[in-house]
């Protein structure tokens, strides 16, 4: 499984690395014989994690709204429901196949528990 970091703590590492190595700009990561990083690109790759970051946050920011919209309307949603099933259970009965329909559950499927009798202690 991938490590997944925390991309403000790697900016900050990002933006600390970039301020000495402008420094020395002759300093290049890798072997002469691959591809070397240098400090153009190595700006480049801290330039483009800033702007997928910010794009991540304002994604999440929409988001965040759009689940607040839609836990509102559910919230508003299940209250009609329950007042609507408790309308049917008073005006059609709890016993109804409605009141089945709409979620109740009808008092003739409700199981009740056998009254456990009562030891006889001796005397």
């Amino acid at each position: 499984m991938a490590t997944v970091l925390n991309t403000d703590e790697v900016l900050k590492e990002m933006d600390d690395c970039l301020g000495v190595w402008k420094d020395h700009p002759e300093i290049k990561l890798g072997k002469p014989t691959e591809k070397q990083v240098a400090l153009a690109d190595a700006q480049a790759l801290r330039d483009t994690l800033a702007a997928n970051n910010k794009a991540v946050k304002d994604t999440e920011r929409v988001l965040t709204g759009q689940r607040d919209d839609r836990d509102d309307s559910a919230k508003a949603s299940n209250d009609v429901a329950t007042r609507f099933r408790s309308a049917v259970k008073g005006l059609l009965g709890p016993d109804s196949a409605e009141y089945d329909k709409v979620g109740g559950t009808r008092a003739s499927e409700i199981k009740r528990s056998p009254r456990k009798a009562k030891p006889v202690t001796p005397k």
